[in-house]
């Protein structure tokens, strides 16, 4: 059970499918919104390694792209909330769950906020396939 607000202080996964992990990190399209405007993401907090692991295979499963889990990159909540109009915002169910959203409409912004959060982004990438 999470509290209702995401603090500043919380570490927030946000899964890595395909093409979007390259050697040396996340590429900066993992952090984009999708079509509805919003970036899915997991707060973490509490959870160790196997347990976001199989977070992340559940949310494999329920992608209709059939892409491979590749990883995850973690940020802080504070990473984001740094970024001129972007909020967290708490979206459950499912437990956990939470989205980017208020993103800008031009794409060349979207583009320079999803850059500033991979570039804080810590990356576990998964040498297999999990």
């Amino acid at each position: 059970m999470h509290p209702a607000d995401i603090a500043d202080s919380e570490r927030l996964v946000i899964f890595v499918f395909g093409d979007d992990m390259k050697e040396d990190g996340a590429h900066w399209r993992a952090f984009m919104p999708g079509a509805d405007g919003e970036r899915s993401l997991y707060r973490s907090e509490g959870l160790d390694f196997c347990e976001v692991a199989a977070l992340g295979k559940d949310v494999a499963r329920q992608r209709p792209d059939n892409k491979r889990l590749r990883g995850w990159a973690v940020i802080s909540a504070s990473d984001v909330r740094k970024l001129p109009g972007l909020q967290l915002k708490v979206s459950e169910p499912p437990d956990g769950h939470g989205i980017i959203d208020s993103w800008p409409n031009e794409r060349m912004n979207k583009v320079s906020l999803a850059q500033s959060l991979a570039d804080d982004a810590a990356t576990i990438r998964f040498p297999f396939s999990p």
